[in-house]
C-alpha cells in the first residue's frame, strides 16, 4: 500500500471472517476501518480470504495479509498469545 501526504498511523485488523466462524465480526470491524480510514491508514491480516471477503476488502480499496490460519481460542488462553505475535515489516 501506498499513501500519498502526510504519514498516517497504521491499524491492523486481525479478524477471521468465512462461511464458518465470524463473518459478522468481520463485517463489524470493516466498518470500522471505513470509520477510522480518513486519519489511519487500515488493512485486515486473516488467515483465510474468501471471495465475499476478498470482494468487501475491495469494495473500500482496503488491504489484507494473508497470515497462518489461528487456532481458536478462549481470549484467557496464553497458548494463543505466541500466534499474534508476529512483525509485518
Amino acid at each position: 500500500m501506498v499513501f500519498h501526504g502526510k504519514p498516517r498511523h497504521r491499524i491492523l485488523f486481525r479478524v477471521e471472517g468465512n462461511d464458518i466462524i465470524g463473518f459478522g465480526h468481520f463485517m463489524r470491524c470493516l466498518a470500522l476501518a471505513r470509520f477510522l480510514e480518513k486519519d489511519y491508514a487500515c488493512c485486515f491480516a486473516m488467515g483465510q480470504i474468501t471471495r465475499e471477503v476478498s470482494d468487501a476488502l475491495e469494495k473500500y480499496d482496503f488491504g489484507a495479509i494473508a497470515v497462518r490460519p489461528q487456532d481458536q481460542y478462549h481470549p484467557d488462553d496464553a497458548a494463543g498469545a505466541g500466534e499474534l505475535s508476529f512483525d509485518l515489516d
